[in-house]
């Protein structure tokens, strides 16, 4: 988690979520949570 601290500070646009009860594949431990953080930042990229 530091690593990905530290990035998300270096990166000024950057956005940094945690899921929680998800292990390394997110994508498959919390797929319909790791959609809504995807299309949330999506929409805030086309508006």
């Amino acid at each position: 988690m530091k690593a990905a601290i530290k990035l998300n500070k270096l990166l000024p646009e950057s956005s940094l979520h945690f899921v929680s009860n998800a292990k390394h594949e997110v994508n498959i431990d919390k797929p319909d949570e790791l959609a809504s953080i995807i299309n949330k930042a999506y929409n805030e990229i086309l508006n």
